[in-house]
């Protein structure tokens, strides 16, 4: 059997206990020695036993000598009269159970006396032990002259007493040795565990330092690197900001350039238009003062056919009266004249119907020309009122358009700058919940660390396997004596 060690290095005080224990026992078997072809030994330890029952079971503890020396005379007087009834047996159990114990300077005594007396011999002591004959009425009146006697049993019992004595001695010699070997093993063990925890808490003490360090910068980078993020947002949003005002501006500038150059194309337009209009004014001036100069060339020709047919009517009429005054002197000639003077008057009216159908023929002319140009004159400027009319359109279907495209770029810039902003707030909840489930990791991780340095501290003075069978006989009377104990210790005592 190995002893028994705690887990807390009580080695010494658990040998004086077990060997307290052990002495104890060798004392309450000290005067019954037990072997397996004895059945009166046995009968003797099971009488001492059933009569220290209460006893024990009162005290909890082990007996001192005198106690058990005095149920080991009770038992023999019972096997020398050879009787016991159970109220003897009552009795007796409840006069030790009411012993507290027996004093020192008494059990000292009663050896010294004992020591006074004539010990007896283990064959005596056997044959106390053997069913005696029936006594006689001498040895009924008189116990103390009944004649011992020794037979070949006794001796043979002797010899297996003394035989069992001795290979019992050596057992115990051996045991004692190999627990003497296997205390100082088990010392060299724990002082050997005892160095490695040592090792691993100061590792686990120095990882758990660099690893809180470690935190403790990454928290600091962490930090650094946030308000980088956010110092770098800032200044984009600045920047963002001050592009923006300057596209707004430049847009305005551009808004306005195009209204100016629209202004400028418009009285541009408008001058060309009025440089027409003056242009058709002189055009038509012009035409106006040639008709009229075509008018006075028209009249001062029919002027001068009128002062051709008149002086051709008055060199008629002259020649007439020339020869109405020469008729009297050319009367010969009268006919020839009178047939000249018609050949006249018919060519003078010749000429002069001639001269009517040039004159309403140029009239026509020129009424048709006059016409001509007012319905050119109508068409182009009806041609020109469309073309501004067309022109005016086209310009304010250009500001329609405009206008449309700068709502609809002010749109998308909205829609752009929105979804930027939204990207911007799903960028910052993506990174807040990335922190967070960081800081959980991290967190649990320091946790795991904690609660495994709680299980350390707390299993640091837990038995190992080796100790708990050693220690496994001992632990197992403890739950059966304890029944309240934690559940998970008794199941892992009871596993083990």
């Amino acid at each position: 059997m190995l002893p028994r060690i705690h887990s807390k290095g009580n080695y010494q005080k658990q040998a004086q206990g077990n060997a307290t224990a052990r002495g104890n026992t060798a004392r309450s078997h000290s005067s019954v020695r037990t072997t397996d072809s004895s059945k009166f030994s046995k009968l003797k330890e099971v009488l001492v036993n059933n009569l220290l029952k209460d006893y024990h079971r009162k005290n909890k503890k082990a007996g001192n000598d005198a106690i058990y020396l005095k149920a080991v005379e009770e038992v023999e007087k019972i096997l020398t009269h050879g009787r016991l009834t159970d109220k003897q047996l009552k009795d007796l159990q409840r006069k030790f159970s009411a012993m507290d114990g027996i004093p020192e300077a008494a059990a000292v005594s009663d050896h010294a006396e004992q020591d006074s007396y004539p010990r007896r011999t283990e064959v005596d002591e056997v044959n106390s032990y053997r069913p005696q004959p029936p006594p006689t009425a001498s040895t009924q009146t008189s116990p103390s002259k009944r004649r011992k006697q020794i037979d070949e049993w006794s001796v043979m019992t002797l010899y297996n007493d003394v035989k069992h004595y001795e290979e019992q001695k050596k057992m115990k010699e051996k045991v004692k040795n190999e627990q003497q070997r296997t205390r100082e093993e088990l010392a060299a063990q724990i002082e050997e565990r005892k160095k490695q925890k040592a090792a691993v808490k100061e590792q686990e003490r120095r990882v758990a330092d660099e690893q809180r360090k470690k935190y403790e910068e990454w928290q600091q980078e962490m930090k650094l690197i946030e308000n980088e993020k956010l110092q770098k947002l800032l200044e984009e949003r600045k920047r963002e900001a001050i592009e923006l005002k300057r596209a707004q501006d430049r847009k305005k500038m551009q808004i306005e350039e195009d209204k100016k150059m629209r202004a400028r194309a418009t009285m541009e337009k408008r001058a060309q238009y009025e440089a027409v209009l003056k242009e058709n004014e002189k055009v038509l001036e012009r035409k106006r003062q040639q008709k009229q100069e075509e008018r006075e060339l028209d009249e001062r020709l029919f002027r001068v056919q009128m002062e051709m047919a008149e002086r051709q009517a008055r060199t008629a009429l002259a020649a007439e009266n020339e020869r109405a005054r020469r008729e009297q002197d050319r009367q010969l000639r009268l006919k020839a004249a009178e047939r000249m003077g018609q050949e006249m008057e018919n060519k003078a009216a010749e000429v002069e119907r001639n001269i009517e159908e040039r004159v309403q023929k140029a009239q026509d002319e020129q009424y048709r020309r006059d016409m001509e140009r007012e319905r050119n004159d109508r068409l182009r400027h009806d041609r020109i009122v469309k073309e501004n009319n067309a022109f005016l359109q086209r310009q304010i279907q250009m500001q329609e358009e405009e206008k449309m495209r700068r709502k609809e770029e002010e749109r998308l810039l909205a829609e752009e700058m929105k979804r930027e902003a939204e990207a911007f707030k799903r960028e910052q909840q993506r990174n807040k919940v990335l922190r967070h489930q960081q800081c959980m990791q991290q967190k649990a991780m320091l946790d795991k660390q904690r609660m495994m340095k709680d299980y350390y501290n707390e299993n640091e003075s837990a038995m190992t396997e080796i100790e708990l069978r050693l220690n496994a006989p001992l632990l197992k009377q403890v739950v059966q004596e304890k029944p309240d104990l934690p559940g998970e210790l008794a199941s892992k005592i009871n596993l083990n």
